[in-house]
């Protein structure tokens, strides 16, 4: 699944609603960036509840010249 596709289908959005766009996300950023990314935002999840999450993303290399993908780990807050 395309990375924008995947994180699209979690509605992400800032603490007042508004819509997360693509290249403000820690994902999109550590992949077009190559550079570490950390926020906080509100998704809606698989079974439907709104959670406040926080992702930090980070780029992988092979070697320093080879890019090979990234990582992104996120958690619930306040939980």
């Amino acid at each position: 699944m395309p990375l924008d596709e995947w994180t699209t289908s979690f509605s992400p959005r800032t603490p007042e609603s508004e819509p997360l766009p693509a290249h403000e996300r820690p994902a999109r950023i550590a992949f077009d960036e190559r550079r570490p990314a950390h926020q906080q935002f509100v998704i809606t999840s698989g079974d439907g509840v709104e959670r406040e999450v926080a992702v930090t993303a980070f780029p992988l290399f092979a070697h320093a010249d080879e890019f090979v993908g990234i990582i992104a780990v996120f958690w619930r807050e306040g939980a």
